[in-house]
């Protein structure tokens, strides 16, 4: 099985809310960190004030919000102390409370990547809702400091692959488990090639092009002692073949740590990666726990410990 087959093999078939037993990959995101960053006249940190709509009508929404701002990453405002941002959602925004959530939650500290917008004589975000994250204060610092190494990098001419260095950040980012996850959004996968604002990308970094010492190191970041995530099932496609004798002792400790604590997450995932590694036959277990699992937690636990009894006879 190559590794564009995995990846299609996991991705979830119920065409209803994701469910916590899978991963969905991240690769080939349309917003990830470099390109926001990129796109952005202006990226702050703050908290926003109250969110008030400013225009609608039948089905859209203008949305306009006051951002007190403590950093500044990029660019200059000609307040540097606070900022408007005008925001639109277009089509069915719903009624009644939770109605509308916004990309700026009052009180929540975020990093936001902007750009003006002479019509509204505000900031709106290069792509919304997704240019507005919050962030714990660790993975915060993390991803600044990984922007300000990108900006130090050359940027590439629009239409060309990533260069050396562009390469090399990605693979950075995803070392930190903290910017694991906006390293993985880099990343294309065999035939990729989707697209966005009407044009076809060239700015993701295909897996064929990580050398093999790019890969050691995304193998060393992904055994080292953390608690599994979810962009560390993204990376079980990138390593399902390694030779590495790291690999399956970390990926079943962590599943039998789950086990411990009678909650399991990505269970489909990880199961289906193990069973490909060990070569087990787990097609009626998975089915199983993907059916039966999803309506009983208990169940899952039961056969993810039963996985790992077939595992530990390899």
């Amino acid at each position: 099985m190559n590794v564009l087959a995995m990846v299609l093999a996991l991705v979830p078939t119920v065409a209803s809310t994701p469910q916590d037993d899978e991963a969905f990959p991240l690769f080939a995101a349309a917003h990830p960190l470099r390109r926001l960053y990129r796109k952005a006249d202006l990226v702050v940190v703050g908290k926003p004030g109250e969110t008030v709509t400013v225009a609608k009508d039948d089905l859209d929404r203008t949305y306009r919000t006051t951002l007190a701002v403590t950093q500044v990453a990029k660019g200059k405002a000609a307040d540097p102390r606070e900022i408007a941002i005008q925001t639109h959602k277009l089509g069915y925004c719903g009624v009644g409370p939770g109605a509308n959530p916004s990309a700026y939650p009052k009180g929540k500290t975020l990093l936001t990547f902007l750009r003006w917008d002479p019509a509204a004589k505000a900031y709106s975000p290069v792509a919304n809702p997704y240019a507005s994250l919050v962030l714990d204060d660790p993975t915060l610092a993390a991803c600044l400091k990984q922007l300000q190494e990108l900006d130090a990098i050359l940027e590439e001419k629009p239409g060309d692959p990533p260069g050396a260095a562009t390469v090399d950040w990605v693979v950075r980012c995803i070392e930190n488990p903290l910017t694991r996850a906006e390293g993985v959004k880099e990343l294309a996968v065999g035939e990729q090639a989707p697209f966005i604002e009407g044009e076809p990308r060239k700015d993701w970094v295909p897996v064929e092009a990580l050398t093999e010492p790019q890969r050691k190191r995304i193998v060393d970041a992904l055994v080292s002692p953390h608690v599994l995530q979810e962009a560390d099932c993204s990376l079980f496609y990138l390593v399902w073949s390694s030779p590495d004798p790291r690999i399956n002792p970390y990926v079943i400790g962590e599943l039998r740590r789950m086990v411990d604590a009678k909650s399991i997450r990505w269970g489909t995932t990880i199961i289906h990666f193990l069973s490909q590694r060990l070569k087990l036959d787990a097609g009626e277990l998975l089915r199983d726990f993907h059916v039966l699992g999803a309506q009983d937690k208990e169940v899952q636990v039961r056969l993810a410990k039963s996985f790992l009894e077939q595992a530990a006879t390899k």
